[in-house]
């Protein structure tokens, strides 16, 4: 798939996905949920602008990111 792809080519540690259709990744993904993968971590969330006028959503996203980079 064109997602393995990009991630064989990037190799990230991270991925942050923004509003991805959960069937064009292929893994099962919960919204802001810290998900250990093949040698990477991945965070799905809601749009950024969705996120960004609703504190509930930016308070979730600092809890996945925060986890995720172990701060």
């Amino acid at each position: 798939s064109a997602f393995d792809d990009l991630v064989h080519q990037l190799q990230p540690k991270y991925v942050i996905a923004s509003a991805v259709q959960v069937d064009a990744l292929p893994i099962q993904t919960a919204d802001y949920k810290v998900q250990q993968q093949q040698g990477f971590q991945l965070v799905c969330t809601e749009s950024l602008e969705a996120i960004r006028s609703d504190k509930t959503k930016k308070s979730k996203l600092w809890l996945a990111l925060k986890q995720m980079l172990g701060l």
